[in-house]
């Protein structure tokens, strides 16, 4: 899937199909996430970043070589831009973007997954026409309520994730102190009786 076709997509197919005023889920598939603007990264030769800082008028010290350019640019912390969060904007839909790595925040998971399994079960032969007709079928069996499961599911590992971050946040942190230990500190003491021998002498 490219950015083109799912953009396409989106805003032929799916936007005006949705209710008014919908929150549409997302996770951070590269074709998701679209930057309707990029900043400068180590790739850019300096010109363009220097370019690109003077179109929005940023001051920089001419001499600033290219490392420090780029992380003159990061230190702006600019917010990221997609495409398809001001392609739902326009139309008064919002985009939730789900943290990376947890696509199981996501109900539609679960039902692709039940969707998945009802084909794997109901197929026959696998002919084309005949799985175009059986995934029509299927998709019939996604009933609201399982929708509604889905959701709670979600929710409550939702809560489950708050949950563990709160006991994260309360844990102390445990310091080891890599600089010494007790073989080296009894050494130590074996050194100084050996001084208090030689003095004796």
């Amino acid at each position: 899937m490219s950015a083109d076709k799912f953009e396409k997509w989106f805003s032929e197919q799916l936007l005006p199909n949705i209710e008014p005023g919908s929150v549409i889920v997302m996770d951070n598939a590269s074709y998701h996430s679209r930057q309707k603007e990029r900043a400068p990264t180590t790739t850019w030769r300096k010109k363009d970043i220097q370019d690109w800082l003077d179109e929005r008028g940023l001051q920089y010290d001419d001499d600033l070589r290219k490392p420090e350019l780029v992380q003159l640019v990061k230190s702006l912390h600019l917010p990221k831009k997609y495409v398809i969060d001001e392609l739902a904007a326009e139309k008064g839909h919002q985009i939730l973007r789900l943290p990376p790595y947890h696509c199981d925040l996501n109900p539609i998971e679960l039902i692709w997954s039940q969707l998945k399994g009802l084909m794997r079960q109901r197929n026959q032969g696998g002919r084309l026409e005949a799985l175009e007709k059986l995934l029509v079928q299927c998709t019939e069996d996604i009933t609201p309520q399982l929708w509604e499961s889905c959701c709670r599911h979600v929710t409550d590992l939702e809560n489950d994730y708050w949950r563990k971050d709160g006991l994260l946040d309360d844990l102390d942190p445990v310091v080891v102190n890599i600089g010494s230990d007790s073989e080296d500190s009894d050494d130590d003491d074996d050194d100084d009786d050996d001084d208090d021998d030689d003095q004796t002498e």
